[in-house]
């Protein structure tokens, strides 16, 4: 199923474009472009519109994640969290409390 076709190479080369469809080629290759540059500019606006809509929504996100893991683990943890010196130790303790935060979510859904 996943075999490669291999056509035979063709007996006589082919036949040389005239310059009416070289122009042609050239003028629908233009066009291409042209459609790529607007399409680009469309998305790069859509994409500055939704820039502060994203940004809200990851806040509240981030906020409501806090809310929840705040009354879940021990405040110890959540402290070191927040303020602990080395960035080791604050990702030691992010990580125990995704992990707690999660168990206990899922346990909940079961």
């Amino acid at each position: 199923m996943n075999e490669i076709l291999l056509l035979p190479a063709p007996a006589e080369p082919a036949p040389e474009i005239s310059s009416e469809v070289a122009e042609a080629i050239e003028h629908v290759k233009e066009a291409l472009l042209k459609i790529a540059d607007a399409f680009r500019e469309i998305i790069e606006k859509i994409a500055e519109a939704l820039a502060p809509a994203i940004k809200a929504a990851v806040e509240i996100v981030r906020k409501i994640w806090d809310a929840i893991a705040r009354g879940l683990v021990p405040k110890k943890w959540w402290h070191l969290y927040k303020h602990a010196k080395k960035r080791r130790i604050r990702k030691k303790y992010e990580k125990r409390i995704r992990e707690r935060v999660l168990a206990i979510l899922s346990e909940g859904e079961a």
